[in-house]
């Protein structure tokens, strides 16, 4: 695998200058127009025929069909080289110094806890799951290949990511998506690999709408239980394959994810045709009179491309441009088809199955660094299954296409069912009944209010639900979102968001029974009260934030690694900065969170975490090289990180060291050739220039310095 993945990078590489144009790294007008000109057929679909201009648009549906979310295509050269999927995420994470591994975001807000089945929470960034599909609309087939390399021999680091979507009809698209991440790790028994492959498929037309979604997840991870001697890393320069590891066993966590998602809607009522100047979106349609001079063309032969407003602005060389050809002319909306009129009510209906597994695998216990073990003293294999089924159903009122005062409501109802099987007792001389299912069954009542679309420059989306009946019954969650506009262009605005909930806590906190894990708890419910204030400027490139959450209920795992549910109330301040200072071809583009949390003894954050991106940036050779390098800092001031519980796959609370106050330093280059963008960096560079106590998670130091170069590739026809 690892050859042929090698094979097929050169001849990428050695295939760079035929590939084709793309105006997102250094947006060039001039070029763009020569690009789009009828008769130039670098853009044809078929070799003799007209020139198809490349459009493409992607969006999420919110809340299961509200309204759509458009979304800037994640396609900038800016940034291709932290292709780490936690730290893309966020700024400072604890995780076992491998990619890819388990990890938590040390930027507590943050935090992932939404997983029904709790396993997934430390894996969650390498999923791809339906609240991560996007829809897509394409006039040309469109493909994307990554693929990233770390390392060297067999301690590489391999990234593999290739997408394809095209439009099958004008009002139908599909595409496939195929991610895999693998690596042996720096240090002994550290052999990790995820992917995932995806189908998936939307169509609208007329009253019509429907998307599908389905995909496998799946992971595996060897476990080593961190480096025996600290002294071997912070005061020694040695091979980290040389360093001590305290299990040798080679115990493993897999996991399985399995989904299936169908969302079908229906438009009720007459259609009307909605007002140019209150729709937020524009529609694209090719015909003869909106692309001259290009003959066979009709509104029924490309799909309808809408693109909202604000992603419409001509980007600058520091913008991601979300659309890769001249901005369209809007129609008015007399000449506007039926696919894009608007109607007074809405049916959706959304069924969504998932299936998961954990296991953990042990050839032979490790007894020295397991205290305790309940089944076996040998070998074992502890598996914990989990499978969902989820039907929801909504009438939604729409907002008033002409009157943007007036808003759009839904109501509904959620049926969720969770099943988990695991084992039920102790019974070493028992072969039978020992695993049982425990089922959980809920009706949820759900309503909100919105008003995202007709509205210019106030926007609200707040949402609720209730459970009514099962086994978590009087369980609510309320989220509400606020957005003014301060500029018409919507270049700056205030946003405002609050959450509010009392939920029940998840079943593995409850009930569990492994190898070396034990517990029986009766907690009570979680609630969570959040408020949201961030402040942003897209022209000047700037975002200032505070949230306030109350956790009352918090659970953790203490340092035995048992759930525990804490009395007084967990209180975390967060505030954050993002500014980009452009200074001619330099750019200064600083990230910094500050946390306070009202007791450290149950939650201990970094006070500051920070990432602070610096770069160099210009075109050569009349713009057809975009040329970047720079240095990548990463830093959180020192705090108690968690230690990590390989049995269970999750982390924990310790009170054995500080980890962190540790500069990592990265060298970049990165360089877009045509469609191509290419990078080659000097990761960790500041293992030889600061201190050497470069731990994440307690016990787990991060990858020693390495080169690491990639490709990405963009094919639009």
């Amino acid at each position: 695998m690892k050859k042929a993945l090698y094979t097929l990078l050169y001849c990428l590489v050695s295939f760079i200058a035929t590939a084709q144009n793309e105006n997102e790294f250094f947006y060039n007008p001039d070029e763009d127009q020569e690009r789009q000109r009828p008769g130039n057929r670098r853009d044809s679909t078929v070799k003799d025929g007209p020139v198809v201009p490349h459009f493409r648009t992607a969006w999420q549906w919110v809340n299961g069909g509200l309204y759509k979310k458009y979304l800037p295509l994640d396609s900038l050269a800016d940034g291709v080289h932290n292709y780490n999927v936690i730290f893309k995420r966020d700024v400072s994470n604890t995780y076992l110094g491998n990619f890819p591994s388990p990890y938590e975001s040390n930027i507590f807000i943050h935090r992932e806890r939404n997983q029904d089945f709790y396993p997934l929470n430390t894996v969650r960034a390498y999923l791809f799951k339906p609240e991560d599909a996007l829809e897509w609309n394409v006039t040309t087939p469109f493909t994307r290949l990554d693929y990233f390399n770390g390392g060297s021999g067999d301690r590489s680091e391999n990234w593999l990511d290739l997408w394809h979507v095209q439009n099958i009809r004008p009002y139908w698209s599909a595409g496939i998506r195929y991610n895999l991440i693998s690596s042996n790790g720096s240090y002994s028994y550290q052999k990790s690999k995820t992917y995932h492959f995806s189908l998936f498929s939307s169509y609208e037309r007329r009253r019509l709408i429907a998307s599908f979604f389905v995909n496998q997840n799946m992971g595996h991870f060897n476990e080593n239980g961190g480096i025996v001697d600290f002294s071997e890393i912070r005061d020694t320069i040695m091979s980290s394959r040389y360093v001590l590891t305290r299990i040798n066993g080679e115990p493993s966590n897999n996991y399985q994810n399995f989904n299936l998602s169908l969302l079908l809607q229906y438009n009720i009522g007459k259609g009307t045709r909605p007002a140019a100047s209150r729709d937020s979106t524009v529609a694209i349609v090719p015909s003869r009179d909106s692309l001259p001079g290009l003959p066979g063309l009709s509104r029924d032969s490309l799909p309808l491309v809408f693109v909202p407003d604000t992603l419409r602005r001509p980007p600058d060389s520091l913008a991601l441009a979300a659309i890769d050809s001249l901005p369209p002319v809007p129609l008015v909306a007399d000449t506007l088809p039926e696919e894009i009129m608007t109607y007074p009510l809405k049916a959706t209906l959304s069924i969504r199955v998932e299936g998961n597994k954990h296991t953990f695998k042990e050839a032979s216990v490790d007894r020295d660094f397991f205290p305790a073990f309940y089944i076996d003293s040998l070998a074992y294999n502890n598996r914990y299954r989990n499978d969902l089924v989820e039907v929801a159903g909504k009438l939604i009122l729409n907002e008033h296409p002409r009157y943007g005062y007036l808003p759009g409501v839904h109501a509904g109802l959620t049926y969720k069912q969770l099943n988990y099987r695991q084992r039920m007792q102790v019974d070493r001389d028992s072969s039978t009944n020992d695993f049982g299912t425990t089922t959980y069954a809920n009706l949820y009542l759900t309503a909100g209010i919105f008003n995202v679309d007709t509205a210019d420059l106030f926007h609200f989306d707040a949402s609720g639900s209730l459970c009514l009946i099962g086994d978590y019954i009087a369980d609510y969650s309320l989220q509400g979102e606020i957005t003014q506009f301060l500029r018409r262009d919507r270049s700056a605005y205030l946003k405002l968001k609050g959450t509010l909930q009392r939920v029940s806590p998840n079943p593995f906190l409850e009930f569990y029974i492994g190898n070396h894990d034990r517990w029986e708890n009766h907690f009570g419910k979680t609630g969570v009260q959040e408020i949201q204030g961030s402040l942003h400027h897209d022209r000047y490139r700037s975002e200032t934030g505070v949230a306030l959450r109350n956790t009352t209920g918090y659970i953790s795992l203490d340092t035995l690694a048992s759930p525990r549910q804490h009395d007084a109330s967990l209180l975390v301040l967060t505030a954050w900065v993002k500014q980009a200072f452009v200074l001619g071809h330099f750019t200064l583009d600083q990230t910094v969170y500050y946390q306070l949390v009202n007791s450290p003894g149950t939650l201990s954050l970094p006070r500051v975490a920070l990432y602070s991106h610096n770069y160099y940036q210009n075109t050569f050779f009349k713009k057809a090289l975009g040329f970047q390098v720079g240095v990548d800092l990463f830093y959180n001031t020192a705090f108690r990180a968690s230690a990590y519980a390989p049995s269970t796959m999750q982390f924990r609370d310790q009170h054995e060291g500080m980890t962190g106050n540790y500069p990592k330093l990265d060298l970049f280059l990165a360089l877009r050739v045509k469609r191509a963008d290419i990078f080659i960096k000097y990761e960790h560079a500041s293992q030889y220039i600061a201190n050497r106590d470069y731990f994440s998670a307690y016990a787990y130091p991060i990858n020693p310095a390495r080169i690491k170069y990639g490709v990405r590739w963009n094919f639009f026809d």
